[in-house]
């Protein structure tokens, strides 16, 4: 199994909930991170 890093798992998640169009997924308007 290949590592990778929280902020892939982030990003990946990010960006299926901005640009899919499902009525199953929330769509997602705006993101920040802090740490």
């Amino acid at each position: 199994m290949l590592k990778r890093s929280d902020s892939a798992f982030f990003w990946e998640e990010r960006n299926i909930m901005a640009f899919s169009n499902s009525d199953w997924i929330v769509k997602l308007h705006y993101a920040f991170q802090d740490a």
